[in-house]
């Protein structure tokens, strides 16, 4: 039997056909959920997502080359992750499991230190595209 974890998908709400729309429609359908558009982007919330993903509906974004973010609660020893989709910047869906110390943020904040945390962070999160907004030449 399959774990089930909360998961949140992010898709562009303007990026979405009818076909695909009709899939998560049955998906809301026959599982517990919340969904909302907020700025433009569609959230779907599973809060007994299996293994925390939405592995149909993220295969069939990927075939069709639509952008899209899912995070994944952690749970039972395992921890949040974040699995993002670009195409044309990440040929699959990435995955970013390193988690920051919020203190360190703090602490980097109040000494300045912002830059030496950027070139920090670089070394383990590539550049990638936000879902909607920036264009890649608008990206540090």
């Amino acid at each position: 039997m399959a774990d089930h974890y909360q998961a949140t998908l992010n898709v562009p709400k303007r990026l979405l056909t009818p076909e695909i729309e009709a899939m998560i429609d049955e998906y809301i359908q026959e599982n517990e959920t919340e969904d909302s558009v907020v700025d433009g982007i569609f959230i779907l919330v599973s809060y007994e997502a299996r293994w925390g993903e939405f592995e149909e509906i993220e295969a069939v974004l990927v075939e069709a080359g639509i952008t899209f973010d899912r995070e994944t609660v952690a749970d039972y020893g395992n921890p949040a992750f974040t699995l993002y989709f670009r195409p044309g910047v990440t040929k699959t869906p990435q995955y970013v499991c390193e988690v920051i110390d919020a203190m360190e943020v703090k602490d980097a904040i109040k000494t300045g230190g912002l830059r030496a945390l950027k070139k920090k962070l670089a070394t383990f999160y590539p550049n990638f595209l936000p879902l909607e907004g920036r264009k890649e030449s608008e990206v540090a």
